[in-house]
């Protein structure tokens, strides 16, 4: 395998030449620049796509930021969005912010530092106002198109695919409290993620419209984790006393957790509490009761934000920037097995 010095040599240059092409890090004359991308095609150093992209400055590839593309919400999406760049001559990469540990930044100044030509940023458990100060600060050396699932962009000039999560909250509370449930208790998402927050005011909304007073312990904290799901449902149906006949789940594979708890728990699904989520992940057709949910194809939505960010890229080269878009999304009650009529008192 060719090296970096096997270029340099080819070439007649330094080694530190042909960094500086390849990264863009420092100018390099026209003659030296175009002695070093020929000796780069010739030796194989970098596929040629790559070494031909270089003089265009275009990489043809997409790079897409997820929290963690084990959780089937992210995976869906990037499945979708993957498909529509293949289909247009483009490679993906992935990166993952894992919630949770020590560097979550990295991710994003690795993936920055990969020379893509534009970003998806699918909504995470990351510092939101890091990224935007982040990708403002990138934007200053080069244009990169870009577009945010359930993130707001700020002042950004990317497109934004955002979901009424107020409102999707309320139309998935409304539909318990249509069969007849007023003990109705929520599992939220991780305290700060903005999504989360507005899901949990949605189910406020729903049960204040109704003339129901949340009970002081309807409302528990999860981490939008299957796990945490499971745990919070322990608590809420494994309480002695006067426990929810309704659960509305701020995520799929939250309400998939409530599922299992309940069945180790003896509490039948949907005869004595009925199950609700938001996503709508396949998975949740599979399970057992199929989980009713407010969703949507997520390989469309990750298909519909590829489209959006091809579409920014087409649109690179004009003057000036086109501000940013909101496109709004509009998942719809998708009702299975897991919910029913409230049980006789």
């Amino acid at each position: 395998m060719s090296s970096i010095k096997d270029v340099a040599r080819l070439a007649g240059v330094s080694y530190t030449t042909v960094s500086h092409v390849i990264n863009g890090t420092r100018k390099v004359s026209a003659a030296a620049r175009e002695r070093v991308l020929q000796a780069v095609a010739d030796c194989g150093y970098v596929p040629s796509q790559v070494a031909r992209s270089l003089r265009g400055a275009a990489t043809r590839v997409l790079g897409i930021l997820v929290p963690d593309v084990s959780d089937p919400f992210c995976a869906e999406i990037t499945l979708g969005a993957e498909r529509v760049a293949a289909q247009a001559g483009y490679s993906v990469v992935l990166a993952n912010t894992h919630p949770g540990q020590s560097t979550p930044n990295q991710p994003i100044e690795n993936l920055l530092g990969r020379r893509i030509d534009g970003l998806l940023v699918v909504a995470g458990l990351f510092d939101h106002g890091v990224l935007v100060q982040r990708l403002d600060h990138y934007l200053k050396q080069r244009s990169l198109p870009m577009v945010f699932i359930d993130h707001d962009p700020a002042h950004l000039p990317a497109d934004a695919l955002m979901s009424d999560a107020e409102g999707v909250a309320r139309a998935a509370v409304q539909h318990l409290l249509d069969l007849g449930h007023t003990r109705i208790a929520c599992i939220s998402g991780p305290a700060g993620m903005p999504v989360s927050e507005a899901r949990v005011r949605g189910w406020r909304q729903a049960l204040g419209a109704a003339g129901i007073e949340p009970g002081r312990d309807w409302l528990v904290k999860g981490d939008f984790g299957v796990v945490s799901g499971f745990a919070a449902a322990q608590r809420l149906l494994g309480a002695k006393g006067c426990r929810p006949t309704g659960v509305f789940a701020c995520n799929d594979l939250m309400a998939m957790g409530v599922l299992r708890a309940a069945a180790q728990l003896g509490v039948s699904v949907p005869e004595r509490c009925s199950v609700v989520g938001v996503d709508g992940i396949v998975l949740g057709e599979y399970v057992y009761p199929a989980l009713t949910t407010m969703g949507e194809s997520l390989a469309e939505l990750g298909d519909r934000a590829a489209q959006a960010l091809l579409q920014r890229l087409g649109e690179r080269g004009d003057s000036g920037r086109r501000p940013s878009q909101r496109l709004m999304r509009e998942p719809v009650l998708i009702r299975r097995e897991s919910t029913g009529p409230c049980p006789a008192v």
